[in-house]
């Protein structure tokens, strides 16, 4: 029972940040704080919920110092590296222009900017859209009759268990879609790469209200898997995935001088 209303006193503060609102503090007086730093950090909201944080007095709300030090430690720590991975993503995106290609940032750092405060969104890979030629997957979407996704075979458990996963039949419909499954069922990896047919457009505008996720574009995806007919096209040229220094550098490599 106390785990619960603890649980519950998490849930209500969370709402309370994004909603952007305070109170008198004296309900948050009673929660457990270093339990809810640690459940903020699994949950990957840490640095926000700080800044909500922020527009308390520590008195008013009951946080003991020590955790209090620790979180703005932590909150610290996560805009420094959303400052490193702005300054990668920056120059991804100039080596790509001077290759003569645009491009488009998606997903984590691109969401960040609708944050009320970007650097305390917890920082994550680079995912870029490239304005390349599309004709294929078009072609295919046309054929099929249905809106599309993209897939390449990942022979890495590693790798799979950080994307979406799906399973196609023989005729490369979609049977099954999730998101970074710890088990994967197949070795077909989707990255962020769709395209929506006009007929489905009524499912995509009420997405949202029917319970779709809204902080990435494979909730979207997965979403449309679960009620409408799609395939899967199987790419015919690379990407890349760039969350790391290592896959920055081989994208460079492989990029840096076209």
């Amino acid at each position: 029972m106390k785990e619960l209303k603890q649980l519950d006193l998490y849930i209500s503060f969370v709402k309370e940040c994004f909603r952007q609102e305070t109170s008198d503090g004296e309900r948050w007086k009673g929660m457990d704080w270093e339990e809810f730093f640690l459940f903020t950090q699994k949950q990957a909201v840490a640095g926000y919920i700080f800044e909500h944080i922020k527009r308390y007095k520590r008195d008013a709300i009951g946080i003991p110092e020590e955790t209090l030090l620790n979180w703005f430690a932590y909150h610290d720590e996560i805009a420094n590296r959303n400052k490193k991975v702005n300054q990668y993503m920056c120059e991804v995106v100039r080596d790509f222009s001077n290759s003569g290609l645009r491009t488009c940032i998606l997903k984590g750092q691109g969401n960040a900017m609708l944050y009320p405060t970007p650097l305390s969104r917890m920082p994550g890979d680079i995912d870029i859209w490239v304005d390349a030629d599309r004709k294929e997957i078009v072609d295919f979407a046309k054929a099929k009759g249905t809106s599309c996704i993209m897939c390449h075979e990942q022979p890495s458990i590693e790798k799979l268990q950080r994307t979406g996963v799906i399973v196609i039949d023989d005729d490369d419909k979609v049977l099954d879609m999730e998101e970074k499954p710890q088990v994967p069922k197949t070795h077909w990896a989707v990255p962020p790469f769709y395209i929506y047919m006009k007929k489905d457009l009524d499912l995509i505008r009420h997405s949202v209200e029917n319970g779709c996720g809204k902080d990435a574009p494979g909730n979207l995806a997965h979403y449309m898997v679960e009620h409408t007919d799609m395939h899967a096209w199987h790419m015919t040229d690379g990407r890349f995935d760039i969350g790391s220094i290592d896959t920055y550098k081989e994208t460079v490599e492989k990029y840096g001088n076209q």
